[in-house]
């Protein structure tokens, strides 16, 4: 036997107060997707960032959300950028492991030496670039 509550509403006054207390004794609170910024349901114990609408080709913000914007992160920060780029180089022999290692402690000077202030951050991403 199911039981289900079920409301005839005269305006929309009722209804909204009908969903409501729905949501009140559900639980139910509203959360803006990370990935694509849009609210969604979110139920009591529910800790998920994403909605499940359709993202693109079939998957949802919640198949691909933390990869996202894992990815926007590390693309979006030029010393990240810069390290995998030459990183990739010792993979495919343009570079070795004692060449990677001294731009590392070089990249690591120019790192400090912008947080102290001594050289701008675009100097310091015009030199990474390089």
């Amino acid at each position: 036997m199911v039981m289900a509550e079920v409301c005839y509403p005269r305006s929309v006054q009722e209804l909204y107060v009908f969903l409501k207390s729905t949501y009140l004794r559900r639980a139910v609170r509203f959360k803006e997707c990370r990935l694509c910024g849009k609210l969604f349901a979110a139920t009591d114990g529910d800790r998920t960032e994403y909605c499940s609408r359709e993202y693109e080709n079939g998957k949802t913000c919640r198949d691909v959300g933390a990869s996202r914007i894992y990815q926007k992160k590390l693309l979006g920060n030029p010393i990240t950028r810069a390290y995998k780029t030459h990183n990739a180089r010792i993979r495919y022999g343009t570079m070795t492991r004692e060449e990677f290692n001294a731009w590392t402690e070089e990249a690591k000077k120019h790192r400090d030496a912008c947080q102290a202030g001594e050289i701008s951050l675009e100097r310091f991403e015009e030199w990474l670039k390089d």
